[in-house]
Parts: C-alpha cells; sequence; structure tokens
C-alpha cells in the first residue's frame, strides 16, 4: 500500500486516532536529545489534523512530559503521552500520572543524582530525567572508557526497589519495574478518546523495538501500523530483524510526507 492509499484509508474513515512515536519516527534523530528539533511545518500539521473533526491526534514517546511539551503547548490540540504511556496530557488540560509511577520518583530522582557524573567530560554520556524514568545515553563515550562507564550504571542499578534497569544498544533505561509497554499506553489513549463501540480506525507510527506493542495493538483494532527503518547521515542503516507493522517507511520524511497527503490531498 503507497502513501496515498494509506492516506485515503484514514481520510475514509468517520473516527481515527493517530499516533506517533517521535524520535527517529517523526523527528530525525540527532547526537543530542536537546539538538532533535521539530519541523515547524510538521508541527503545523500535526496541530491541524489534531484540529479536524472525528480526528485525534497523539505523541506517544520514551521522552516525558516536560520534553514533548517544547514541541506542544498547553492548549495545542494533540494529545501527549511521555514515559511509553505512564504519564499523559489531554488537549482540555487533564493530566494523568500511572499510580505505581508516581511512587517511584522519589528513587528515579535519587538514581539521577548518582549517575549525573558521567555526562561530563570524562566519559561523555548524555543523562535526561524524564520524571518517571533516567535514560543515559553512551554513543558518545570513548572506547577505552566504556567498560568503566557500564561499571557505574551496574552499581548504580544494585539493589533497586521499585525500578529496574533496561539495556537498549546505545542508552541504558532506569524505568518504573512493573511491567509496562507502549501497547499499553496507546490502549489508555484509545480508551481515553475512544466512546463506547463507536468504530475508530488507529494508525500508530514508531521507529524502535519498544514501539513493537503497540503496532500489535493497532494491528488487534484493524488499523494501521508503520515501522519507520531510518537511515542516519552516515548511510548506516537502523536494521530491522522483524516487525509487527503492516507497513515500512524508510524515513521521517515519508511519515511527514504521508500527514501532508492525509491533511491535503493530491487531486
Amino acid at each position: 500500500m503507497n502513501l496515498d492509499s494509506i492516506a485515503q484509508k484514514v481520510r475514509s474513515a468517520a473516527r481515527k486516532l493517530l499516533v506517533f512515536d517521535r524520535d527517529g519516527t517523526i523527528v530525525p534523530y540527532a547526537d543530542h536529545p536537546d539538538d532533535a528539533v521539530m519541523d515547524e511545518k510538521l508541527k503545523a500539521t500535526l496541530i491541524s489534523l489534531a484540529s479536524s473533526p472525528g480526528m485525534d491526534v497523539a505523541i506517544l514517546s520514551a521522552r516525558g512530559i516536560n520534553d514533548l511539551e517544547r514541541d506542544f503547548s498547553k492548549g495545542q490540540p494533540v494529545i501527549l503521552a511521555g514515559n511509553y504511556g505512564l504519564e499523559m496530557r489531554m488537549p482540555d488540560g487533564s493530566e494523568f500520572v500511572e499510580a505505581r509511577a508516581r511512587s517511584c520518583k522519589n528513587e528515579l530522582a535519587e538514581i539521577y543524582e548518582k549517575l549525573k557524573f558521567l555526562e561530563g567530560a570524562l566519559f561523555d554520556g548524555i543523562l535526561e530525567n524524564h520524571g518517571l524514568s533516567v535514560c543515559l545515553h553512551w554513543h558518545r563515550v570513548k572506547p577505552e572508557k566504556l567498560e568503566e562507564f557500564k561499571a557505574h550504571v551496574h552499581s548504580v542499578a544494585e539493589n533497586l526497589s521499585g525500578v529496574a534497569l533496561k539495556s537498549f544498544p546505545t542508552s541504558f533505561e532506569f524505568f518504573p519495574e512493573f511491567s509496562w509497554d507502549k501497547g499499553k499506553g496507546l490502549e489508555l489513549i484509545y480508551k481515553e478518546v475512544v466512546q463506547g463501540d463507536q468504530p475508530c480506525l488507529v494508525l500508530f507510527c514508531g521507529d524502535t523495538d519498544s514501539d513493537e506493542p503497540a503496532m500489535d495493538f493497532a494491528n488487534r483494532m484493524e488499523g494501521i501500523s508503520i515501522r519507520v527503518g531510518y537511515s542516519d547521515g552516515d548511510g548506516a542503516d537502523r536494521k530491522i530483524k522483524s516487525t509487527l507493522a503492516n507497513h515500512r517507511f524508510e524515513s521521517p520524511v515519508q511519515v511527514g510526507e504521508l500527514l501532508s497527503q492525509i491533511l491535503n490531498p493530491r487531486l
């Protein structure tokens, strides 16, 4: 199915929910997370779509709400779901925080303080405090320092009470220990915006394995799931060994083209 066909399927549904991961999906990756800035034209398109009758638009990200509010301020119609959906801000200003995650905030704040020295010149890690999680990127750490760097991380992870350490290809994440993923986050968004048994087309778009549970939810709802196989500046592909998505895009550029086509169909 090409872009036009996907866009047509979305437009033809009376009720639709469009949900997007942020980094690597609608915003290209940057060497530092602070430099991954949303394009203003894309932002305007998302706001226009979210303002359309019968359509809800959400960002479902590993970033915290505070980060996502740099893209969309209060009063704008886009739903923001941070920390995989553990926290949510609706267009009317109402907010939700998962109670079990809220109870982990003090421990996560302590973990953040213990990791801060790893982002200095000695190691050059990148530390992000997402409130309900802590993320530490190590792609800039020199190879000769990496073993020591990881040893420090694992030492901090000892004797945790309500938080668990997760490892990803170029980062570590301290996250509340209970079972949670983007599939549960997407389900929460769906239940918030869809009333009763009314039919609703769900579209979810993401670019990493952590997005796969949301792909699964979209598929179970007989919706549209899209996996972005992003290629970075040096041409190295982010290999996708397998995906539940029923469509594949090469880069965030195609996602932007799809959104534009949904908003302004070609004649």
